[in-house]
């Protein structure tokens, strides 16, 4: 890994680059974040604002508020309204007083926009207002609910999904709250070593701010900043991603360390300065990149390297016995080692179980699984995967024969991949 250090004389260049770029409010799925850090909102018997107007309830409301944003006014209120039908099935409405008139009829009929028959789901765009800023901004939230009767039996009485109702409002914590997550992050181009460089500048805390992105160890906000590195214009977002750092946490850009030096309120722009210290480069562990090496010892006792492989296709296979996603794409993993392994094929399983012998029983059940098996009992700290930055399983990594990262590929796209690699055509 490389270290690099901070040089004071890029200050100067920060304080010539004084204009800020204006990063754009997106959509998080547009900009590949799908991941969200659930907030919630406890339900009282009171709002927590005086309200001017409210909807007629079928049943008896029950509120709550959230925070958002540092104007004037950051509390939102929300109610939710619950009760059973004419055929004893719960319903539901949420009212949001998404543009903060503390007016609960004008923000739609209070209809969910989804409904899975165990979360009811609604989308509300509010309007966020700033210290100093003359105008609110738009803020993409999305709220959810577990109902508090699913999974009951479709022949209960109506006294009977009554009684189980209020039973889960007193003992499931989930029934007492609203969920919700932000759904937009801000992306646009920053300063950075006297370059415009592409970054998303992500909110996870989901109270409309991001000047805390810039602060430091136990106060850093809960977020995080996306910087493209490599300049290949293509943002990866993914937490294990080399682009991808915490709040506070320094990053390396072309051989220096920085780290955010400020971020507005609404996260439309940002800039950074230079790291204290030193700073170690990330690898990237994506396709285009050189496999991270390691040293591990299998589970019959033999030491060897990752680098061992050269001139093999090697499928890095990151898996638990308890996984079930794992173990369902198991089959064709076994049917891929059994075609190409004559040809040149090899696979490594690095096991995230925390203990071999929950691995042993199942690989018993699995004949076909007769790869090299790395074991050492320490779960998700397992020394491979956290060199690998591995946060999610089952994860695959496709290395050729040149020890390049070539795929993650998971179902019928190993056996294409393959193919490319170690075909005759």
């Amino acid at each position: 890994m490389k270290l690099v250090l901070a040089n004071a004389a890029f200050v100067i260049l920060l304080a010539a680059s004084t204009h800020a770029q204006t990063l754009a409010l997106v959509p998080a799925g547009e900009a590949g974040v799908h991941y969200y850090r659930p907030a919630r909102a406890t339900l009282g018997d009171a709002p927590a604002e005086a309200l001017v107007a409210e909807p007629a309830y079928r049943g008896t409301p029950r509120y709550g508020a959230i925070e958002a944003g540092n104007g004037e006014d950051s509390t939102f209120v929300l109610a939710l309204d619950s009760w059973l039908d004419d055929g004893g099935e719960l319903q539901s409405r949420i009212y949001i007083d998404a543009n903060n008139d503390e007016d609960l009829t004008n923000d739609g009929d209070g209809s969910w926009s989804g409904d899975n028959g165990r979360v009811w789901l609604a989308d509300a765009t509010l309007r966020v207002g700033y210290d100093g800023r003359p105008r609110w901004v738009r803020y993409p939230m999305t709220f959810y609910h577990f109902r508090p009767t699913s999974g009951l039996p479709d022949y209960l009485s109506r006294s009977q999904i009554e009684a189980a109702w209020e039973e889960a409002l007193e003992e499931d914590y989930r029934a007492g709250i609203v969920f919700y997550y932000r759904d937009a992050v801000r992306r646009g181009k920053a300063h950075l070593a006297g370059e415009l460089v592409d970054v998303l500048v992500i909110d996870d805390d989901s109270d409309g701010l991001y000047d805390d992105l810039a602060l430091e160890g136990d106060d850093a906000g809960s977020g995080a900043i996306v910087v493209d590195r490599d300049q290949n214009g293509k943002l990866n977002p993914r937490s294990s991603s080399a682009e991808f750092y915490r709040a506070g946490e320094p990053f390396e850009f072309q051989g220096q360390g920085y780290q955010i030096a400020e971020v507005s309120p609404s996260g439309n722009w940002v800039t950074f300065k230079p790291a204290e210290g030193e700073v170690v480069a990330k690898p990237y562990i994506e396709a285009g990149y050189p496999a991270i090496d390691f040293e591990a010892t299998d589970t019959s006792g033999e030491t060897f390297r990752l680098s061992d492989y050269e001139g093999k296709v090697v499928l890095l296979d990151f898996w638990a016995s308890w996984c079930k996603p794992c173990k369902e794409e198991m089959p064709n993993v076994i049917a891929a080692y059994e075609e190409w392994h004559d040809k040149g094929f090899e696979i490594i399983g690095i096991s995230l179980d925390d203990a071999r012998e929950a691995m042993d029983e199942y690989l018993a059940t699995m004949p076909g699984m007769t790869w090299r098996q790395v074991c050492d009992e320490k779960g998700w700290d397992a020394e491979v995967s956290n060199l690998w930055r591995v946060n999610a399983i089952p994860a695959t990594f496709l290395i050729d024969q040149d020890g390049m990262i070539y795929a993650e590929p998971r179902g019928s796209a190993l056996e294409e991949r393959l193919e490319e690699l170690l075909g005759e055509g």
